[in-house]
Parts: structure tokens; C-alpha cells; sequence
């Protein structure tokens, strides 16, 4: 099947052997950007990691650095997909208070699990859902 042809205005086509490339300069400079967490980066998908002593700061830290994420894409033309945004809080005591944060008007509903490079994490950090993805699959 031949896919139709169309304009780019911005960016590199899906699939093209440039893209790679000229994308790489955009997000190598991220890390530098964002002022909390950690931040992990493979190709085009970016995972932040954010810690605090209470739900309060983590919000406000998990706040901010949407924000500085979101300016960066705005800054750099790239676009930042909340429809693909999930959050995660990682414990092994106790549920975050919370299950919905609010970016911009948009909720980000906060998910048990979380696919990372294709590996299922819940948020107690056990390997029970990942095994049984696996068990299924074979």
C-alpha cells in the first residue's frame, strides 16, 4: 500500500532516515531545562521521575516541571501529546491522596501502571503485572 503525499511545513516525515538526526538536537538539551527530577529519554518518549516528602510538594514539583516541559515544546515547535501523559505515584506504603492532576485544563489521571519501553511497572514497584502480561502472551 502507497501512502498519500503530503506537504511538511515543519519537522521530517514519519520513517525518514534524516529524522533521527535532526531530532536529536532538540531533546539532548532537555535535562537542562526541566530544574526537578530526573528525566529519561528514549527516542521520542521522555519519563520524569519526581520525589518529595509529602503529596503537596510532589504536585507542585510535578507541576512545574510540565510547565517547563510544555514551554520547551512551545519554544522548539515540538508538541506535547497530554493524551499520551499518564502519572504514576511509586510507593510501597501508601496511595497518593489524590488521582487527578490538572495541567493547563486538562486532566492527567494518575494510573497504577505504566508501560516503560515495554515493560508493565505498577506503582508498588512489584513484578506481578508484567508477569501475568507475559504468561498471557505466551
Amino acid at each position: 500500500m502507497i501512502s498519500n503525499d503530503y506537504e511538511v511545513r515543519l519537522g521530517v516525515p514519519q520513517g525518514s532516515v534524516l529524522g533521527p538526526l535532526i531530532f536529536l538536537p532538540f531533546v539532548n538539551e532537555l535535562s537542562s531545562f526541566i530544574s526537578e527530577g530526573n528525566i529519561t529519554m528514549f527516542a521520542d518518549d521522555n519519563s520524569f521521575g519526581i520525589s518529595a516528602p509529602n503529596a503537596a510538594e510532589l504536585f507542585d514539583k510535578t507541576i512545574a516541571v510540565m510547565r517547563e516541559f510544555d514551554d520547551y515544546c512551545n519554544n522548539n515547535n515540538l508538541i506535547l501529546n497530554v493524551n499520551k501523559t499518564v502519572c504514576v505515584y511509586f510507593s510501597q506504603r501508601k496511595s497518593l491522596p489524590v488521582n487527578i492532576l490538572n495541567f493547563n485544563d486538562i486532566i492527567i489521571p494518575f494510573s497504577q501502571s505504566v508501560k516503560f519501553l515495554d515493560v508493565l511497572i505498577d506503582s508498588k514497584l512489584s513484578w506481578d503485572i508484567q508477569i501475568d502480561e507475559v504468561c498471557k502472551k505466551t
